[in-house]
């Protein structure tokens, strides 16, 4: 039954959200996130676009500016699958389809980075 679903306009963007939704719990999240990244592996640019509904390019642009952060924000488990997710995308779009991805994956990374030294500057600090 789920298959049905699967190829109605915005649900990838829908199981998206329900992955990086943290009052949920963390199995439902990474079986999102695995549905995610397969819904990325056979839609983001099949092979055969008259066999499989292709995801539209309004939600393709949405998922792209959503998928660092939420990568970068969600548990192991789920992050690991959006991080496939994120290879499968950059392998077809980037550069010339997704031409900020690493300014933006550089950006985002940074942020990461100085909050967790902040914390380990804290820690030593009330030492």
């Amino acid at each position: 039954m789920w298959c049905l679903f699967a190829w109605a306009s915005r649900y990838s963007l829908g199981v998206l959200s329900l992955a990086a939704y943290d009052q949920v719990e963390l199995q439902v999240r990474q079986a999102a996130a695995v549905n995610f990244k397969n819904a990325v592996k056979n839609r983001w640019q099949p092979a055969d676009p008259e066999a499989v509904t292709p995801i539209h390019d309004g939600e393709k642009t949405e998922i792209k500016v959503r998928i660092i952060g939420l990568m970068l924000s969600t548990p192991p488990q789920v992050q690991a699958q959006l991080s496939a997710s994120l290879a499968i995308m950059s392998s077809t779009d980037f550069p010339d389809k997704w031409e900020n991805l690493l300014p933006e994956l550089t950006a985002q990374l940074m942020q990461v980075l100085f909050g967790r030294r902040l914390l380990v500057l804290y820690a030593n600090s009330a030492l």
